[in-house]
């Protein structure tokens, strides 16, 4: 992403971030923009990691594609100046007043450090008003996926023990009906389906979940990874969640895959095969 220095700049401007001390693996992160002069349906703050870019004295710079972006419009008190501050008085008379916003991050441990900025322009020509303080997390080397192995061939209409970590496991047994998440629509469409499939699994109605293709549709940019295990961790660590490859996990142009498509964004199934481990002999071959 190319940042080009905006042609308007406050010197009031300033970012700061609730909580600020080290972040865990799962937190919400509150950021507020305050000393805004010129407050527009184009401003937006963006999570960037890692954080070291550049020098921003020296644009214009490519920056990292921002991990999440959200316009300050979405705090209603950001346009109407409803938090305002003024800044220069004479005497009763304000000469001078700002405004400032706030929007909420959830975050993930993505293992690399993060800062939030905050840009005007829209998100087709970005430019940076205010860089924040980089944020660290608290175990950027915590191990986040915990494999599981099966030791025989699944078979219908017969029972499975599971061992996930040391201590906890679960009784899997087939066939037994799951929710079809294709049926669930609307935006946004996969918080959906994984409410319902948590409603379902508390429900004990369920023994197993099938996701069977297109699993995170990250496309080569792994932070949608993170967030995507995150996101099934609670059904996921209930009951056996299992998948299968699809297209937009595998399939890219000349890397040998049954369709030369773009469709993986480069993975190749290197990803897929990362995080989703089946009992096969090589690699290339997550199929179960």
């Amino acid at each position: 992403m190319k940042l080009f220095d905006c042609p308007i700049k406050s010197p009031y401007i300033q970012t700061s971030t609730s909580p600020t001390s080290r972040i865990s693996n799962e937190a919400n992160i509150t950021v507020t923009v305050s000393g805004v002069v010129f407050p527009g349906n184009s401003d937006w703050i963006a999570m960037v990691s890692p954080s070291t870019t550049g020098d921003l004295s020296h644009l214009p710079l490519l920056w990292h594609y921002p991990v999440k972006a959200e316009y300050l419009t979405n705090d209603p008190g950001y346009l109407s100046c409803k938090m305002s501050e003024y800044k220069i008085r004479t005497g009763r008379l304000c000469l001078l007043k700002t405004s400032s916003g706030s929007i909420t991050f959830e975050v993930v441990n993505i293992r690399t450090d993060i800062v939030f900025a905050f840009f005007s322009g829209f998100y087709d020509t970005p430019c940076v008003l205010k860089r924040g303080t980089p944020l660290k997390l608290a175990n950027p080397k915590s191990p986040l996926i915990h494999p599981y192995s099966i030791t025989d061939r699944i078979q219908s209409s017969s029972s499975y023990k599971f061992k996930y970590g040391r201590t906890n496991h679960w009784l899997l047994t087939l066939p037994k009906s799951v929710p079809d998440t294709d049926r669930l629509s609307g935006p946004p469409g996969a918080l959906f389906a994984v409410e319902a499939m948590i409603a379902e699994v508390a429900s004990s109605n369920v023994d197993a979940i099938y996701h069977i293709g297109d699993i995170s549709y990250a496309t080569d940019f792994l932070v949608e990874w993170d967030y995507f295990l995150s996101q099934i961790t609670p059904p996921a660590s209930s009951v056996s969640y299992m998948t299968a490859i699809g297209n937009h996990e595998r399939d890219y142009i000349t890397s040998g895959s049954v369709y030369r498509t773009p469709d993986s964004g480069g993975e190749c199934g290197v990803a897929y095969e990362a995080y989703f481990a089946m009992p096969t002999t090589g690699k290339d071959k997550p199929w179960h």
